[in-house]
C-alpha cells in the first residue's frame, strides 16, 4: 500500500480508483462504496468553506458514530483544517469551555450533540446541513484529493486517567503511519468490515477509519443506540476493537461466543487485561490480540501477533512499525516515531514534551521479556509508597484477577494512621462465589509480599457502571475513601 502514495503525501484518488466497488462504509441500512466516497467527502468540504473554513481552523464536532461523522472527518482533513471530535456525553458547559480551550471556531452537531450554548464562542453547523449539498451558486473547483502528511489533522482528547485529560495534537502522517504499521500486523483487505465499537472521539475509533481506507476494508458502522451485540449480528465484522470490559460482557452471552470465534481478529486495549478474561479467550480459541496503546502515539504501539501463544498474549506483543520503545532508568517507558503526536494544544499554543532526542516520556511502566515483548506494569503516577514500600496498583490486581472466582479488580489506596498509606481492592467476581477473606489473603500470600496484600475487599459498586475506555479510578478512590472512614458500601 505504501508505494500508492508519495513519501509526503496521501492521495485519495488513487485509494479510490484501487477498489472502487468495494464498500468504504456499511451500516444496518446500507453502505457507501469508494466509488462514492470521494465526492461525498468533496461535497462536504466544498460546504465547509462555504461557511469560511479555512485550513488551520479547528472544527469541533460532537456526533455519535455515523457514516455523516466519518464522512465529516475526512471532510475536514480535505479543507486542511483540523478535526476536534467531543463526547456527546460532555454536558453544556463542558463543551462551551472545551471550545474555547482547543481554539475551536465551528461547532458540527447531530441530534446527539444538539445542545444549545447561550454564549456559544463558535458558529455551530447540523450534521444533517452540511450533506444537503453545497450551494449551487457558488460553482467551487472541487478540492484536490491529495492529503499532505504533515499538515495538522486533530486534536484528541486524552483519557485523563492520570489526570485531567489533554488535547493531543496529531498531523495527517502520525494517523497514516499507525494505520500502515498497525495492517502488517493483523491483516485486512479488500471484503473486511472492521466494526466501529469504539467512539470517533477516542484515537482507537478514529485509527480504524484510516486502518480500512489504506486497506480498501469497510467501517462497519451500528446505527445509534444499536448494542454492541445488535451490531454483531448486523453486522457481521471480521475484526473488532474492545476493551476488556467489552469482551466480558458480551463473552458472558452464550451465543457470541461463536461470532467471535469466526472473526479474523480481536484486537484488546484500552486498558491491562483482566487475567480470567484471557484466559476465556484462549479457551474458547477466539482470535485475540493483545496491545499496548496510546492516544500521543495515534492508537497501538506494541501489538501481538495473529495465532500468539498464551505467553506472549500475557504480553502487550512488540513494537509495530514506524514506532520505538525503549526503557528509562527508572522503568519508565519511552516513545517515538512517525506516529508520535505533534503536542499537546494549550492556551492556544503547542507544548511539545519531548526530550532532545525525540522521547515522549509515556508516564507508564514496563519491561521487555526475554522475546522483546512489552510487559506494562502500571502507571508511574499510580504507584504509591506504604510504609516506604512502592506500591503499584496494577500488580496486585494482576495477581488478583488470577483467582479463579474474581473476573475483574481495582485497587486504590486508602490511609493508614502508620503506614501512610494501604491497598484495597474492589472485587467483581462471579455470581455467588465471593471469595472467602482469610482464604483469599493466604492465596495472595503465595504470590506476593505481604506488605502488598490488601488490608480490605469491598464488593465491585453496581453504581460505577463503566461508559467510558477506561475505568475511572478517581471514582474507585473516593468510595474507598467513604468506606473505610465509616460510611457504607
Amino acid at each position: 500500500m505504501a508505494n500508492k502514495h508519495s513519501p509526503d503525501c496521501l492521495n485519495l484518488e488513487t485509494v479510490i480508483r484501487s477498489y472502487a466497488a468495494k464498500a468504504a462504509l456499511v451500516t444496518p441500512e446500507g453502505g457507501i462504496a469508494y466509488r462514492e466516497f470521494l465526492g461525498r467527502i468533496r461535497s462536504v468540504c466544498t460546504t465547509l468553506q462555504e461557511r469560511w473554513i479555512k485550513p488551520g481552523d479547528h472544527v469541533a464536532i460532537l456526533a455519535d458514530n455515523r457514516p455523516e461523522t466519518a464522512l465529516l472527518i475526512w471532510a475536514t482533513w480535505l479543507c486542511g483544517a483540523i478535526a476536534v471530535p467531543l463526547s456527546i456525553r460532555f454536558p453544556g458547559l463542558q463543551v462551551d469551555t472545551l471550545l474555547r480551550e482547543l481554539s475551536c471556531r465551528f461547532l458540527v452537531f447531530d441530534e446527539s450533540g444538539a445542545i444549545k450554548l447561550k454564549k456559544s464562542p463558535v458558529a455551530q453547523l447540523p450534521l444533517e446541513e452540511l450533506f444537503a449539498g453545497p450551494s449551487p451558486a457558488l460553482h467551487r473547483p472541487p478540492p484536490e484529493p491529495l492529503l499532505p502528511l504533515d499538515v495538522p489533522a486533530t486534536l484528541i482528547l486524552t483519557s485523563g486517567s492520570s489526570g485531567a485529560p489533554k488535547a493531543a495534537l496529531h498531523n495527517l502522517g502520525n494517523h497514516f503511519y499507525s494505520a500502515l504499521g498497525a495492517n502488517q500486523n493483523i491483516p485486512l483487505k479488500p471484503g473486511h468490515r472492521w466494526l466501529l465499537s469504539l467512539p470517533l472521539y477516542h484515537v482507537g475509533g478514529l485509527a480504524i477509519l484510516m486502518r480500512c481506507f489504506l486497506a480498501g476494508a469497510a467501517v462497519a458502522i451500528p446505527a445509534p443506540g444499536m448494542s454492541l451485540p445488535e451490531g454483531i449480528a448486523a453486522l457481521q465484522p471480521t475484526h473488532i476493537s474492545l476493551v476488556a470490559a467489552q469482551l466480558i460482557r458480551l463473552m458472558d452471552d452464550p451465543a457470541m461466543i461463536p461470532r467471535l470465534r469466526n472473526m479474523q481478529a480481536i484486537l484488546l486495549g484500552g486498558s491491562a487485561i483482566p487475567e480470567s478474561l484471557l484466559k476465556r479467550a484462549i479457551k474458547e480459541n477466539l482470535p485475540v490480540h493483545t496491545s499496548y496503546g496510546s492516544t500521543e502515539m495515534s492508537s497501538q504501539v506494541c501489538t501481538t501477533p495473529p495465532g500468539a501463544d498464551a505467553a506472549v498474549l500475557h504480553t502487550s506483543g512488540a513494537a509495530l512499525p514506524y514506532r520505538e520503545v525503549r526503557i528509562a532508568e527508572n522503568g519508565e517507558i519511552l516513545l517515538r516515531g512517525k506516529t508520535r503526536f505533534c503536542g499537546y494544544w494549550r492556551n492556544g499554543r503547542l507544548e511539545q514534551p519531548f526530550d532532545d532526542q525525540g522521547w515522549f516520556a509515556s508516564g507508564d511502566c514496563g519491561y521487555f521479556d526475554a522475546r522483546g515483548n512489552l510487559a506494562v506494569a502500571g502507571r508511574l503516577d499510580r504507584m504509591f509508597i506504604s510504609g516506604g514500600e512502592n506500591i503499584h496498583p496494577e500488580e496486585i490486581e494482576q495477581v488478583l484477577e488470577r483467582h479463579p472466582q474474581v473476573l475483574q479488580a481495582v485497587v486504590t489506596p486508602v490511609p493508614h494512621p502508620q503506614f501512610g498509606q494501604r491497598p484495597a481492592a474492589f472485587l467483581r467476581t462471579k455470581p455467588h462465589q465471593k471469595p472467602d477473606e482469610p482464604e483469599l489473603k493466604d492465596w495472595l500470600r503465595e504470590r506476593l509480599p505481604g506488605f502488598k496484600i490488601p488490608d480490605h475487599f469491598f464488593n465491585w459498586p453496581s453504581d460505577l457502571s463503566q461508559t467510558g475506555i477506561k475505568i475511572d479510578r478517581g471514582k474507585f478512590e473516593e468510595l474507598a475513601l467513604r468506606i473505610v472512614q465509616g460510611e457504607p458500601e
